[in-house]
This record gives C-alpha cells, sequence and structure tokens, in this order.
C-alpha cells in the first residue's frame, strides 16, 4: 500500500482536533484503518521481541556484551530466533490433526 498525502477538505485544517488528528491520515477514514493496521503490525513485532519470556532485546542486563557491533548481532539473532518461533507456530497451527490447546501446544 502507497500512501499519499491528504489533499483538499482533509488538509486544510492543520491541527483541529488535538494530537487526535496529529497523523498521516485523519483518525478513523478509510485510509486511516490499513495504514494503521500496519502500524499495529509493526507493534506486534516489536512487543515479541522485547517480552522476557524468550529474547527479552529491552534488558541490556541479559546481554551485557562489549560493543555496538556485538550488540547488534546479538539483537539481529534474536530476531531471527523469533521469526522461525512465528514460522514454527503458524505451521504447527496449519497442520494440526486436532486443536490446540496449552497442554500439547509444545515443540516436539
Amino acid at each position: 500500500m502507497s500512501m499519499k498525502r491528504p489533499e483538499g477538505k482533509e488538509a486544510e485544517p492543520a491541527n483541529a482536533g488535538g494530537l487526535r488528528h496529529e497523523q498521516y491520515f485523519v483518525w478513523g477514514s478509510d485510509e486511516w484503518c490499513p495504514a494503521n493496521g500496519m502500524r499495529n503490525g509493526v507493534e506486534s513485532v516489536n512487543r515479541s521481541l522485547k517480552r522476557s519470556q524468550y529474547e527479552d532485546i529491552s534488558d541490556a542486563e541479559k546481554r551485557a556484551v562489549r560493543g555496538n557491533t556485538f550488540t547488534y548481532l546479538i539483537v539481529a539473532i534474536g530476531t531471527v530466533v523469533e521469526n522461525l518461533r512465528k514460522i514454527v507456530s503458524f505451521y504447527k497451527n496449519q497442520l494440526s490433526v486436532r486443536n490446540l490447546s496449552p497442554k500439547n501446544n509444545r515443540l516436539p
């Protein structure tokens, strides 16, 4: 989806409704919904990377290494591992013979 700047009626009031309208598209409009959905997808990935159950890239104590390069490498490896975890989870759900529950939802 390519984004275009609002034109015409939507572009006229610079900040009519305060922070609610301080966005690329008018809040709640038809153009706003897909753009907000993409933002929610990005925030979901960020939350997955920062959760303390697995990689926890938000906690510097868990990756106590020296230097920016090594830190970037650790975060990149953590991102790859989280992506692989999501892929395995997707295929597990798609190929399951019976409905998954917390009791049978463990990796083999």
